[in-house]
């Protein structure tokens, strides 16, 4: 009669211990948080896995110089592969960026023109960035670079074609409604130019869209600030100086840990101060709309 009450007791307390198990496991939040305590938004791509993009951009610039007015359009496709490397730390990525195509085609009053690009097809350049995106090393082990002419600035090296291919994500959970600010100097070489964009960001959490069977975080970003830089061409000394106002919005698939899309325009208006065997201000006004798109 023991032994039976015994029995019962231990089917009792097992029994107990399963309920307490399945609700401990329905109460654990994903690690990708929820709605309540906020979405976590973190990179993460499995060795080998591979992520695929097509990246646009139209740049339209028109200069004002001598009481004439120039324009120049200049297009640029990219499509390019990240695949996953096995990482050496676990709080940053390792990945291999492979080009597949790309174009950049130049419209202006002085003809038009196809820059060759082809130097980049089919290589392995190593990229490595935080799980929050920032970037920590890129890596060309050929060191490619590709001529541009002195009317297009001279040499750029591969890393100038891959910049900012991922947004910043922000540190702490994010719920619907709520905003974070973000700054950033950033260099940039254009033009002959060595430059410096100053910004700072408003980025807003508006709501959960699907985009291509993936759940994303749709985030509204809007930028303001300052551009400056100085360089040298054909026995002049440029520098320049502009107000920048950008805005985007992008996708961000929270579960899976990858971004998906963005959409931005940007409208930079300054003037470049020329001095050489001429001086003159060139009052400049450079509007850009672009997409990035992954490939499913």
């Amino acid at each position: 009669m023991a032994s039976k009450s015994f029995r019962s007791f231990t089917y009792v307390l097992l029994i107990c211990s399963l309920l307490c198990f399945l609700s401990g496991c329905a109460s654990k939040k994903p690690f990708w948080g929820d709605s309540k305590s906020g979405y976590i938004m973190m990179y993460r791509i499995d060795p080998s896995e591979v992520w695929t993009y097509e990246s646009e951009s139209e740049q339209n610039m028109i200069m004002e110089m001598m009481g004439s007015t120039m324009e120049t359009t200049t297009d640029v496709f990219l499509g390019y592969r990240l695949i996953g490397k096995e990482s050496a730390e676990d709080e940053n990525i390792e990945t291999i960026l492979i080009p597949d195509s790309t174009r950049i085609a130049v419209q202006s009053g002085m003809g038009d023109r196809d820059f060759d690009l082809s130097a980049l097809i089919g290589k392995s350049f190593g990229l490595t960035f935080t799980r929050l995106g920032k970037k920590i090393a890129f890596t060309d082990p050929e060191q490619i670079e590709i001529e541009f002419g002195q009317m297009g600035g001279g040499k750029r090296n591969s890393e100038s074609f891959f910049n900012n291919l991922l947004p910043d994500l922000p540190a702490e959970p994010v719920k619907i409604g709520d905003s974070w600010n973000e700054k950033k100097d950033e260099p940039l070489s254009q033009g002959g130019m060595d430059l410096t964009i100053r910004l700072e960001t408003n980025h807003t959490l508006e709501e959960i869209e699907t985009i291509g069977g993936l759940e994303c975080l749709k985030i509204v970003s809007k930028s303001k600030g300052t551009i400056d830089g100085t360089g040298q061409q054909m026995g002049a000394e440029f520098a320049y100086e502009g107000d920048v106002e950008s805005s985007s919005v992008w996708y961000f698939a929270y579960k899976k840990g990858m971004f998906v899309q963005s959409e931005s325009t940007n409208l930079t208006e300054g003037s470049i101060a020329v001095s050489g065997p001429q001086d003159m201000t060139l009052p400049m006004t450079q509007e850009t709309t672009s997409m990035v798109r992954a490939l499913f």
